[in-house]
């Protein structure tokens, strides 16, 4: 059973925990973020819902606004940092907060990863840098509107990584709250919570606080799936027949692993090798789950087993949510569906290298070679400056106007009617 007792947080306890690995990784991770978006901090910029959605919500309702669903679900974390900014930010910094919020969101998740994760560091160090190395798109990043797709990872921790500790539990279930409200993330992921929680089931009934994860993790699943339900959005128009369908399906699958690749014209590939590449690695993606299932089953290993899920799922809901128009999928124009089955995929296969140093420290030496050559590699990502501070002074005027954000000739607008 993966049960691990777990220590007070002391000063040793960190020096055991190989801390300065932990400061290593959150250095190189506010370095990478800075690479793919280097105008973040420095001439920052509303991304499509940080500004038409979250700021204008919280500029005309306040507190009200965290209760509104957007996009079929609830969003608690960027509407509360869009609250925050609110009432206690000047609005032409509030493109700068906004940004300033997400990277620290994102370091702490860092933070949560490296404690509540491996025991093995090295892996958890691997699982880190994977998350803004490999070169997957940007718009997951530097903005509270995607911030979602990276707080994603916090909801699996607890289902790979299991600690009989009260302190964890209580944790836990507070941090799942507040991320599974955040996103659809819970409801996408339940299957795995309901199958991870039954073959704990034993433990949960002689332990009263391990219960305390699997009821957050409940409540967000149910109540952002009641919203879905009732608040339903169309992602797309048309009628595709089965074959289109599955055409699209397991070209998407296929774009899945060939964004890695870092050459758009194998990404963008598609023709009959695609289609038939795709559904090979679709068929290779199920063995692999049967297989995680079974030793899940058999040895109560759920790490492989949850990471793989989670990819599938992901996927799966991806192509449900685009169902009437699954061509308009890609890796550049909606990457962030793309991000979490990447990383996930490779979170898996490091559990398979775990007790192999030296693929480990391969692994190491090719993430070193990427941050070496990243502008080669890495794709970067510059928001058009909208200008933000021309519009400021128009806020104390009594005439409605209207502020162009990004991405530019897309359509994002604040319309915005002053207060009187």
């Amino acid at each position: 059973m993966e049960v691990f007792k777990t220590k007070a947080l002391t000063w040793n306890n960190l020096k055991q925990g190989k801390i300065h690995w932990l400061l290593m990784a959150l250095v190189i991770s506010a370095l990478m973020l800075h690479h793919r978006r280097p105008d973040a901090l420095f001439n920052a910029q509303f991304w499509m819902e940080d500004g038409e959605v979250f700021f204008l919500d919280s500029y005309r309702v306040g507190f009200l606004s965290i209760f509104i669903p957007y996009a079929e679900y609830l969003h608690v974390f960027p509407r509360t940092i869009s609250i925050i900014g609110h009432y206690l930010v000047p609005i032409g910094q509030l493109p700068l907060f906004y940004n300033i919020m997400s990277l620290t969101a994102f370091l702490l998740t860092i933070v949560y990863i490296w404690f509540r994760g491996p025991e093995n560091k090295a892996t958890s160090l691997l699982m880190i840098l994977s998350m803004t190395m490999l070169p997957v798109y940007n718009e997951v990043f530097m903005n509270i509107t995607n911030q979602q797709w990276s707080l994603a990872f916090i909801l699996l921790m607890p289902l790979c990584y299991f600690k009989n500790s009260k302190f964890w539990s209580v944790l836990d279930a507070c941090i799942i709250l507040i991320v599974g409200l955040s996103g659809p993330f819970a409801t996408i992921f339940f299957p795995i919570v309901l199958i991870r929680f039954y073959f704990l089931k034993d433990e949960l009934m002689k332990t009263s606080h391990l219960k305390l994860p699997f009821i957050a993790y409940t409540f967000t699943a149910c109540l952002q799936l009641a919203l879905i339900l009732f608040f339903p959005m169309e992602r797309s128009s048309g009628q595709p027949g089965l074959m289109e369908m599955s055409r699209s399906a397991f070209e998407l699958f296929y774009q899945q692993f060939a964004v890695l690749t870092v050459n758009t014209d194998i990404v963008f590939l598609k023709t009959n090798l695609s289609i038939v590449l795709g559904f090979s690695l679709f068929i290779g993606m199920l063995i692999l789950e049967i297989l995680t299932f079974r030793s899940l089953i058999k040895n109560k290993q759920s790490i492989p087993f949850v990471f793989i899920s989670a990819g599938l799922l992901m996927f799966l809901s991806t192509i449900y949510g685009f169902r009437k128009n699954p061509g308009m999928l890609d890796p550049v124009s909606t990457d962030r569906y793309f991000y979490i089955p990447t990383i996930t995929l490779f979170w898996a296969a490091l559990h398979f290298i775990e007790t192999k140093k030296y693929w480990q420290y391969f692994l190491l030496i090719g993430f070193a070679a990427i941050y070496f050559f990243k502008d080669r590699i890495i794709p970067v990502k510059v928001f058009k400056d909208m200008h933000w501070e021309k519009y400021i002074h128009k806020f104390d005027g009594k005439e409605p106007f209207e502020i162009p954000i990004n991405p530019p000739d897309k359509g994002w607008i604040i319309k915005v009617i002053p207060k009187e």
